[in-house]
């Protein structure tokens, strides 16, 4: 008669079976799910919304309380590179005994704070947060200012220099925010006299692509004695090189796209390369 399996050895099982097959053998036993709760989920992605979570590439209704109940509540070993919270049309309400060890948060439409109850502590410091800013006074919160990548989502009027003057991340991203041209110039114009950490990299959505108000056509214009002559039309080329006074360091400038105008990249860089 074969013997049972050691708890040790059955959460081991549990913990490295095959995610939907894990979730329907545990549904048909009582006992199994008690046991089974306490046994980490290891997924790459992790999404929520106010219907539907999806592990990976898995779609699961959680429409229903018992459904809620059965793959959120009480599970607090839910482990994820990256997970992502939220919607334009979602107001989600999560279990209290929830917890999600991470070190990507993608805060859709919301600022970040909202889901910190289910992010287990030893999640921080992110490797990277989407969030986003209404106000400055959102910058102030210790999460945010020791993470190594920052995503914004919308923003506000004047936000750039603030960002630039208060903000640690070495890459700052913003994600369906209009900045305006002269921003990014007077922010270029900056770093050119002041300098600014090896390694820094700030990306803006370019939403006038292909016209001459365009984020890249305004700096190609305003700045053309820095143009690059050995612009080759790849994405690793820059259009503009803008060498750091009294440095050996250089604001590079790049776009995405084929032509050019998508996303505008300012990346500081060893001055490797003759304009």
């Amino acid at each position: 008669m074969p013997q049972s399996l050691t708890y040790p050895a059955l959460k081991i099982v549990l913990e490295y079976l095959e995610l939907m097959k894990r979730f329907h053998i545990t549904k048909r036993s009582s006992s199994l799910r008690r046991i089974e709760k306490l046994v980490p989920i290891r997924v790459k992605e992790l999404s929520i919304s106010e219907s539907y979570l999806f592990l990976n590439d898995e779609q699961i209704s959680i429409d229903t309380a018992p459904e809620m109940d059965f793959y959120l509540a009480g599970r607090q070993n839910y482990v994820c590179d990256k997970v992502t919270l939220g919607g334009p049309f979602t107001d989600i309400t999560l279990p209290p005994d929830f917890k999600i060890l991470t070190k990507e948060l993608i805060s859709q439409m919301r600022y970040f704070v909202t889901y910190l109850p289910v992010i287990d502590p030893r999640s921080f410091p992110l490797r990277k947060l989407f969030t986003q800013i209404e106000e400055p006074a959102h910058f102030d919160h210790p999460i945010l200012q020791s993470v190594d990548e920052l995503e914004i989502e919308d923003g506000y009027d004047g936000m750039l220099p603030f960002i630039d003057e208060n903000i640690t991340s070495k890459t700052v991203v913003f994600s369906s925010c209009d900045v305006p041209h002269d921003d990014v110039l007077k922010l270029i114009r900056n770093w050119e006299k002041n300098g600014k950490e090896l390694g820094t990299t700030y990306k803006f959505d370019d939403y006038k692509a292909g016209s001459q108000m365009s984020t890249m056509c305004q700096l190609k214009k305003k700045l053309s004695e820095f143009k690059n002559k050995r612009y080759n039309g790849t994405t690793e080329s820059p259009f503009l090189i803008i060498p750091i006074d009294n440095t050996t360091s250089c604001i590079n400038v790049y776009s995405t796209g084929q032509t050019g105008e998508f996303e505008t990249i300012l990346k500081v860089e060893h001055a490797k390369q003759k304009r």
